[in-house]
């Protein structure tokens, strides 16, 4: 599993991985705090893939459903048989005689696509007759023969979809590893965007708080300053001193939740938390790509249909769904032959030798001078058959449940596309709003001080501007978080996120 973006940006740079190594003990001056820890968003998703325990394990999966496969395939294997026996008997079976027999033969058997078996044996046969007594000697006779033979079923077991069913079960479940790996990673990847932008919202907000406590201090100087020339009365700083202790708490607020949205990124790029090192942050700007690209055409009724069209395609969590509705349909197959008689044929043939010496046995057997052959058919059928449709009843619920599965995800999977592809639009119709609107903020809060500067505005006025201008900019950053997460929910969907991240999977 790799990760090739067009440029080399996941690879950590090399201040990165000074901040990541643990600090150096017994330094003469240690710094205040360690310094700022900081990730692309290619890096974050690089390393998450890297280090992920559940794609590991998924990969595991996938090497033993490979091995699964090789297994299956030696169904068709040649199979090289031998064996060798000798026997003597003597007593009441041969009154008077002792009889002894020896035999070794070497086969070759390879099994058929379509459920039977052909097979060619080569074989001699010694067997010695003598009397107990003495009299008359004894007489030994050498039997080689040369059979080829071909079995193969006529009902139950017959037909390729039947006698292949091992390899299909195992190509099936090779099949549905590596989707349910793909979806895995998907949502892997989905949900490291979705926490490094939240991240980098919480670190907007953060900032902004600062911004505004900053602002509402240099109020109070300036309220302070007055108060010492005589052009406002004591109580003129009170007000100011509420705004700034409510916004130092609106800080402290901002920076835990930057501690939060940063563990929450740690733990999904496995990095252990540290509660001495500085939080892990963002590197990537907070900018949407759709505005870029032109997504006014996204949420309309094409463009959604286009894209719940590629995400029926590409899907990988629909995919492996289907998958396991394929593999659900071998096991129907494989029962509903399982209901029929079983009757298999038989048939083999060959030339034989036949004499007491054994060069003469198989001279003869080289010129045919003799052949064997046989042909059969074996029947059987449970009356009952109470195993056989016990199990093809199972087979087709099973099938019927995988279905009902697929068609369940691919309704859900179309309406989250709709939904993300709604969200991106409105999204974007927020940033544009919301940017005159923070534009209009930022006017306002100078022409305030402006008007506080000659006396004719008060604290409280000056104070709200600020508020103001600090809520547009963060119903702005919210939007543009809002943006950014639907993009990577709609690539996801649609099967795309992998290959926007440049993602392989081997």
């Amino acid at each position: 599993m790799t990760l090739k973006p067009p440029t080399p940006l996941w690879l950590l740079t090399v201040s990165s991985l000074c901040v990541l190594a643990p600090p150096i003990a017994g330094q003469a001056k240690p710094a205040a705090s360690p310094p700022p820890r900081s990730l692309r968003l290619e890096q974050a998703v690089s390393r998450a893939l890297r280090r992920s325990p559940q794609l590991a394990t998924l990969v595991s999966d996938l090497r033993i459903a490979k091995a699964g496969v090789v297994e299956a395939r030696g169904v068709e294997d040649f199979v090289l048989g031998s064996a060798a026996s000798w026997s003597a008997t003597r007593g009441q079976e041969a009154p008077g005689l002792a009889l002894d027999d020896a035999s070794a033969s070497v086969s070759l058997t390879r099994p058929l696509p379509t459920g039977g078996t052909l097979g060619l044996r080569f074989g001699t046969e010694y067997t010695r007759v003598a009397s107990l007594s003495g009299a008359g000697g004894a007489t030994g006779t050498y039997r080689p023969a040369a059979v080829l033979s071909f079995t193969h079923p006529l009902l139950r077991g017959c037909g390729t979809r039947v006698a292949r069913a091992a390899r299909r079960r195992a190509r099936s479940a090779l099949d549905q590893a590596g989707l349910r790996r793909e979806a895995a990673a998907a949502d892997l990847v989905r949900a490291v965007v979705q926490t490094y932008w939240e991240l980098a919202f919480a670190e907007t907000r953060l900032r902004v708080r600062r911004s505004s406590l900053g602002l509402a201090r240099e109020q109070l100087r300036a309220v302070r300053a007055n108060i010492e020339v005589g052009k406002q009365p004591p109580s003129a700083a009170a007000e100011v001193e509420v705004a700034i202790a409510l916004r130092e708490d609106e800080a402290v607020q901002a920076e835990l939740l930057v501690r939060e949205r940063s563990l929450e990124l740690q733990q999904l790029l496995g990095v252990e938390a540290d509660a001495g090192a500085a939080p892990l942050g963002t590197r990537d700007p907070l900018e949407p790509r759709f505005t870029a690209r032109g997504s006014k055409a996204i949420a309309t009724a094409p463009g959604v249909r286009a894209a719940i069209e590629r995400a029926r395609q590409h899907n990988p969590e629909l995919a492996a769904a289907r998958a396991a509705v394929a593999a659900a349909a071998i096991e129907v197959d494989v029962t509903r032959n399982g209901l029929l008689p079983q009757l298999d044929f038989t048939v083999g043939a060959g030339p034989l030798g036949s004499d007491a010496s054994p060069r003469a046995a198989f001279d003869e057997l080289a010129r045919a001078g003799g052949y064997a052959v046989q042909a059969g058919l074996t029947l059987s059928f449970p009356i009952e058959r109470n195993e056989a449709r016990g199990q093809h009843a199972a087979a087709r619920e099973g099938l019927r449940k995988a279905r009902l599965l697929a068609q369940a995800i691919s309704v859900q999977v179309a309406a989250g596309v709709a939904r993300a592809a709604h969200a991106v639009r409105l999204a974007e119709k927020r940033i544009r709003v919301l940017a005159h609107a923070t534009d209009l903020a930022a006017r306002d809060l100078a022409a305030e001080k402006a008007r506080f500067e000659v006396g004719r505005s008060s604290s409280f006025e000056l104070l709200r501007r600020q508020d103001e201008l600090a809520r547009a900019r963060l119903q702005q950053a919210r939007a543009k978080a809002d943006s950014l997460e639907g993009e990577a929910l709609l690539e996801a969907l649609t099967g795309e996120i992998l290959g926007r991240f440049a993602v392989e999977l081997r």
